[in-house]
């Protein structure tokens, strides 16, 4: 899997790693790459995620997003 994070802060980073790793479906992910966002404002919409995203949350001062490795 490859995950999109961004964060305020690095310590909000950090909390979007971890809530991307979490849920029984996911204990089995192994996240390939994980690039860092963190631009403002943040470029992450888990409202209305883009059609091959597999997973997307947010929260206050984090979010993230999750692809497929193989994805084209």
């Amino acid at each position: 899997m490859i995950l999109h994070v961004w964060g305020v802060t690095e310590a909000d980073q950090e909390r979007a790693i971890s809530k991307a790793g979490q849920g029984e479906s996911r204990n089995a992910w192994e996240f390939v790459k994980t690039e860092r966002l963190k631009d403002i404002p943040c470029p992450i919409n888990a409202r209305d995620p883009e059609p091959n995203a597999i997973a997307t949350d947010s929260g206050d001062n984090w979010a993230y997003v999750v692809y497929r490795a193989d994805r084209a």
